[in-house]
């Protein structure tokens, strides 16, 4: 995955889940300097209102070949911890006074309550994986994400952005360059005077939504396609269909694009991350 603009705002994990981050590109644009790979958040009332048996809790981690701009291997060098993790030796941990991850892995009693490490020394379970070094993946994101059969101005703009390290507009609220608030900051676009398009009429007589030309076989895509998308592997079965791509999570169901400007990566905030309870495979997404 790449991740472009975002400043310091990538974090997530809260309430007992394991989570790959994997040959993530993180870099830094205009909005704001990226220091950060993530933040390993605490599982509390406030982000995890309707599951409080996993309160004081945080995700598990494998962290592994990371780039942060120009510096490779950022890693467990680049995290940060909300406050309500433990330490032990130098190491951080969870609390899992439910033992929710299970009797496979190690426990450790700290101040009375009982512990696992947050980091994880192999990855979690990830199915069909196909895994790219980041400075690679950077260049197929940019090559391949968004709408790039036909790729419009907008995906065209989003990936010169973060090829140059650049921003077109600015938010009119915010003032953060590359981060627009309203409709209005691309070119003073409003509903009266945004752009509209027409197809011939035997662009597609069939209804099935793709081209004519295009119905041999052309508007299939590679099966497979995985985005380790800013804090967990996610697996999707893509299909092209003019425009744009239809991509199916195993048990999911959500949408996503390659390309994040301003992410949070929190699986609680409805933005596509997967997050796996080790004991219960309790899935969220929005």
């Amino acid at each position: 995955c790449v991740i472009y603009n975002c400043g310091d705002g990538c974090y997530g994990g809260p309430g007992g889940g394991q989570i790959n981050m994997v040959n993530n590109y993180y870099k830094s644009g205009p909005a704001g300097a990226t220091s950060r790979i993530t933040q390993v958040s605490v599982a509390n009332e406030g982000n995890s209102k309707d599951k409080p048996d996993y309160w004081t809790m945080t995700s598990r981690y494998y962290i592994n070949g990371n780039r942060l701009n120009n510096t490779s291997n950022a890693d467990w060098g680049y995290v940060i911890y909300d406050s309500g993790v433990y330490t032990s030796n130098n190491e951080k941990y969870s609390a899992d006074p439910g033992n929710y991850y299970g009797s496979g892995v190690e426990h450790k009693t700290i101040s009375g309550v009982s512990c696992v490490r947050i980091k994880m020394d192999s990855p979690a379970p990830t199915g069909e994986v196909t895994t790219h070094t980041a400075v690679k993946a950077f260049d197929k994101v940019l090559a391949h994400a968004g709408a790039s059969l036909d790729r419009d101005n907008v995906d065209a703009r989003y990936m010169t952005e973060a090829q140059n390290g650049t921003a077109t507009y600015t938010g009119s609220v915010s003032g953060k360059q590359g981060r627009i608030d309203r409709v209005s900051d691309v070119n003073g676009y409003t509903e009266a005077n945004f752009g509209t398009g027409s197809r011939d009429s035997n662009y597609d007589t069939d209804r099935d939504g793709q081209r004519r030309e295009r119905r041999k076989g052309l508007h299939h895509r590679p099966r497979g396609l995985v985005l380790q998308l800013g804090s967990v592997s996610q697996f999707h079965r893509g299909r092209h269909h003019e425009g744009r791509e239809r991509r199916c999570h195993r048990g999911s169901g959500r949408l996503l694009s390659s390309l994040h400007q301003g992410c949070e990566g929190r699986p609680d905030a409805g933005r596509g991350d997967l997050h796996h309870c080790p004991k219960h495979l309790l899935e969220q997404s929005c």
